[in-house]
């Protein structure tokens, strides 16, 4: 697939998403091909134009959550850390400061309460990595 065949194929799909009317907007007639070709075809068009719709929106729902992933990847820091860093409202702190910033921290919540907000953040973050694998994955299986 060329560039410019997968730049065709990327804008189809957002336009598909974005106006989200299956009704209006078609399926082309490779997609048409490819549906009917299955091993349990699709052949009315109105189902095909659904089937067309929804892998535009699993697509492009896919992509943004991966996106959302990475971001969510890069930010990532225990609890603690981060009320620490809100506590210094911007400001850029000392290792002492932040050392200092994270011991009040942790005797004000408590070492356990602190674990237990790292693992359902932990988990929060899983879940998010487990949504955007699914959606592509539902994507590529289309």
């Amino acid at each position: 697939m060329t560039f410019q065949n997968l730049s065709l194929l990327a804008r189809r799909l957002l336009v598909r998403a974005v106006t989200s009317d299956f009704q209006r907007q078609r399926a082309a007639d490779e997609e048409r091909a490819e549906l009917t070709a299955t091993e349990h075809p699709v052949t009315h068009a109105l189902a095909q134009d659904y089937a067309a719709w929804r892998r535009a929106v699993l697509w492009v729902a896919g992509v943004m959550l991966s996106i959302g992933v990475l971001i969510a990847l890069l930010n990532h820091q225990s609890a603690a850390e981060d009320i620490a860093e809100g506590a210094a409202n911007g400001r850029e702190l000392t290792e002492f400061e932040r050392a200092n910033n994270l011991a009040q921290v942790e005797q004000t919540f408590g070492r356990g309460n602190l674990e237990l907000l790292d693992g359902l953040l932990g988990f929060l973050l899983f879940v998010k990595v487990a949504v955007a694998v699914f959606a592509i994955m539902a994507a590529l299986q289309w």
